[in-house]
């Protein structure tokens, strides 16, 4: 069984098109979904298109009204990043989506997706450097449960005392769990850090109390492939002008890791910042 496709996405931006329609190359025949609004009209017709708003269901409404912004990220960035996360789990639910691969808007995608994605079957999920799900692969839907309920109870001061189960283990209260992230968070800000408490941090403590056999790497190079966390970091890779020196063969996108010492081939280019988006025409493979 392959994996359905999800983007999330908001505002008419012509790199979602381009996203879009490099995926389709390397996967003409893969469902994809597009929750978001106010998108190109264009993108609309390459998936299946579903307003964000027709998702918010009743868990999604407690996290909105206790949500407290502890980012110097805009609060709206924040908060719309990690309600994205209810929104696709509720999504999967009504579309009976059990399996799914999910990337950001300026990711392009350079393979076929279910068989490189099949390296991950062994596991529940596989994040992005550690604490992303900008680019993830989902094989246990029951994994956006977890998440979604680790969230409400952070934000919801009347849970404080209870704790948090994992697959009936007792874990932390809810209160401890906020007490550390907090601190954090405030260790930062008096540092002069910018960031703070985003959808990453609940997708990194998820993972230091789950099961680590359950859970992958995505960015990790498997059978010389990999999947691109940011074209701007450089994870060991030959790096020139400010990004991975990526080099084609075959119409394929290629950069050398050093610490292997051998060419590695990018199943993904991640173009994250926001001056980033406008190389993506550059790097697309579709006519």
């Amino acid at each position: 069984m392959g994996h359905d496709i999800v983007y999330f996405h908001i505002g008419d931006s012509n790199y979602l098109l381009t996203s879009i329609k490099q995926l389709k190359y390397f996967n003409p025949s893969s469902n994809i979904y597009l929750i978001g609004r106010d998108v190109p009209p264009e993108a609309k017709t390459l998936v299946k298109f579903i307003d964000y708003e027709e998702l918010i269901g009743e868990q999604s409404k407690i996290f909105l009204q206790n949500f407290a912004n502890y980012s110097t990220n805009d609060a709206n960035f924040e908060k719309i990043c990690i309600l994205r996360w209810f929104l696709i789990r509720n999504m999967c639910k009504r579309e009976n989506i059990e399996r799914f691969f999910c990337l950001d808007s300026d990711v392009m995608v350079y393979c076929d997706l279910d068989s490189e994605l099949k390296k991950f079957d062994s596991n529940r999920y596989a994040l992005t450097h550690w604490t992303s799900a900008g680019i993830a692969c989902i094989n246990d839907i029951s994994v956006l449960d977890d998440y979604c309920n680790f969230v409400i109870g952070f934000y919801d001061d009347s849970l404080s005392e209870q704790h948090f189960v994992l697959r009936e283990d007792k874990k932390k209260t809810f209160e401890h769990f906020r007490d550390d992230i907090l601190y954090a968070h405030f260790n930062r800000s008096n540092n002069g850090l910018p960031g703070g408490v985003c959808d990453m941090t609940f997708w990194g403590e998820l993972r230091k109390i789950d099961a680590p056999t359950m859970i992958g790497e995505i960015s990790g190079v498997f059978d010389g492939t990999t999947f691109d966390h940011n074209i701007h970091s450089k994870d060991f890779f030959d790096y020139k002008n400010g990004m991975k020196n990526i080099v084609w063969k075959d119409g394929l996108p290629y950069c050398k890791n050093l610490f292997l010492n051998e060419m590695v081939r990018f199943n993904i280019l991640h173009f994250q910042g926001y001056h980033s988006k406008r190389l993506m025409e550059n790097f697309k493979t579709y006519k």
